[in-house]
């Protein structure tokens, strides 16, 4: 598993497997729930944005970003 905390500590990125294919999730560390971010299927490796407003992630063979 991929993991990415956000610049100010208040999320977390990370791949996990949804319908048997890596997605990139996030979840506020306020709240006990994730969401996947939909457009992110085969996802690898996130990492956020410096100013936290996306997060970038390799997918495809390709890098790709996703605001948040």
């Amino acid at each position: 598993m991929s993991l990415a905390i956000s610049p100010d500590a208040k999320a977390v990125g990370f791949v996990a497997l949804s319908n048997g294919q890596p997605v990139l999730w996030v979840r506020s560390l306020a709240s006990p729930v994730a969401r996947p971010l939909m457009g992110t299927e085969r996802a690898s490796y996130p990492f956020w944005s410096y100013d936290g407003k996306s997060i970038a992630f390799f997918a495809d063979s390709r890098l790709k970003t996703i605001d948040l």
